[in-house]
């Protein structure tokens, strides 16, 4: 595969530049193609119509098919590189990825625990330490302010 990197654009990225190149083209061809290097007439009965008017070619004719050129072959390359990553994917996709290196975790043996019945709420408090106790009150009294604020009578209800 040529011109696949791991940096650089999107596939959309790339199909909207092609697009933009492509409508530049269109627009130099527009140009070129409103220019003409004769002017043709009609003579009737003395009088002499004009059918089509001469338009020449500007001085910088070269610079436009130049960049029209360039336009083509970025939108070329864009365009080549976008049906490179595209079957690239394809193939990818096709593909089957090979797991046999890979092994189960072992799962460790965990001993069972010793389920206590019939303990008080006191026995609860008490197996908090210092800093957890003090945690708990901290966040009981904000919610309860939270509370006050947020609930019927309170600032927001108001």
């Amino acid at each position: 595969m040529r011109n696949l990197s791991t940096k650089g654009l999107s596939m959309s990225q790339a199909q909207s530049i092609s697009n933009l190149c492509n409508q530049n083209a269109q627009e130099i061809q527009r140009e070129l193609d409103s220019y003409n290097n004769c002017s043709k007439s009609i003579t009737v009965e003395g009088q002499v119509y004009s059918i089509q008017d001469g338009v020449p070619m500007p001085g910088n004719i070269l610079d436009l098919l130049k960049n029209k050129g360039d336009l083509h072959a970025c939108q070329a390359f864009l365009m080549e590189a976008i049906r490179s990553k595209e079957s690239e994917i394809e193939r990818i996709k096709d593909t089957r990825p090979d797991f046999s290196h890979l092994t189960a975790p072992e799962r460790p043996v965990v001993p069972d625990y010793d389920v206590l019945y019939d303990v008080s709420e006191s026995w609860g408090w008490s197996q908090l330490s210092d800093a957890e106790y003090s945690e708990y009150l901290q966040v009981e009294a904000m919610a309860s302010h939270l509370g006050q604020f947020i609930h019927k009578q309170g600032k927001l209800t108001q």
